[in-house]
């Protein structure tokens, strides 16, 4: 049997993959946020506000459990603990890193790549949300972005 056309398949490992997600914006479980079902403190609990997932609430929907609640936390405008997204200037923090805004601590790092697309350091960060954050562990200044870094353009949402 004669093949027209091949088709090549490259194996990548988990840090490509792990590259990918970070670049995209995805969350994993258990790498930026504990689930409910294992969350042994209340402070681990998340909403989807929290995760950058506010878009996928449909507030308008009759009634579903934690409607109220989160009506409650968009009023407030969002939960005090977000899911964020970094972008870093110099070296790279190791995951699990704080961050601090001068000698209050105000997060962790929860996922950090380079990214060969974009050439930056990319981070994935839970944090008390500021606009500004200074990291003392690695004494680097950072800015609070999207943590969707990589937007191509024929993506639809």
């Amino acid at each position: 049997m004669e093949m027209k056309h091949r088709r090549y398949i490259r194996v990548i490992g988990a840090r490509a993959l792990n590259t990918a997600r970070i670049e995209a914006g995805h969350i994993q479980v258990r790498a930026e946020y504990v689930p409910a079902h294992l969350a042994v403190r209340e402070s681990q609990m998340r909403s989807p506000y929290g995760l950058g997932l506010g878009w996928a609430v449909q507030l308008d929907k009759s009634h579903f459990n934690g409607r109220r609640a989160l009506i409650k936390e968009r009023a407030k405008g969002g939960p005090p603990k977000r899911l964020v997204g970094i972008d870093i200037q110099g070296r790279k923090p190791a995951d699990g890193a704080y961050l601090y805004d001068g000698k209050r601590e105000v997060g962790q790092v929860t996922s950090v790549t380079w990214s060969p697309v974009l050439k930056r350091t990319m981070l994935s960060a839970e944090i008390y949300y500021v606009k500004e954050i200074t990291q003392a562990k690695v004494e680097a200044s950072v800015r609070v972005v999207d943590h969707r870094f990589y937007k191509p353009d024929h993506r639809r949402l």
